[in-house]
């Protein structure tokens, strides 16, 4: 997630996901506010709004690297194909766009049983 280019990930619906981002080369993001949205449709209201704390973790913030996790509940709850996402830095109201794309959720062959 280090560049604006658009990125296609992938999940498995009802999976437990962790996604790693980075915000570039070198880039310290110790105390950042990110967000990561997930919308049907570019323009939709989000489905999914995770922040640090609720969703992000700064993994390795002087180097830049975070981790978006969605739980099994969240990824459930996604019952299309495809997503738009973004992720974004968060600071005193402005918003830059770290990264966006499409998210493909597969449906698994066999799902677990709880």
């Amino acid at each position: 997630m280090a560049t604006n280019n658009a990125q296609i990930l992938s999940l498995y619906r009802g999976e437990d996901a962790n996604l790693v981002g980075s915000a570039g080369t070198a880039t310290d993001i110790t105390g950042w506010a990110i967000a990561f949205t997930i919308a049907n449709y570019a323009g939709a209201a989000p489905v999914h709004v995770l922040t640090v704390g609720a969703g992000i973790a700064l993994t390795a913030p002087a180097t830049g690297v975070f981790t978006v996790s969605l739980t099994r509940a969240q990824t459930s709850a996604l019952t299309s194909e495809w997503y738009f996402w973004d992720a974004w830095h968060v600071n005193d109201g402005a918003y830059e766009r770290l990264a966006g794309g499409r998210l493909m959720v597969m449906k698994p062959v066999f799902p677990p049983v709880t």
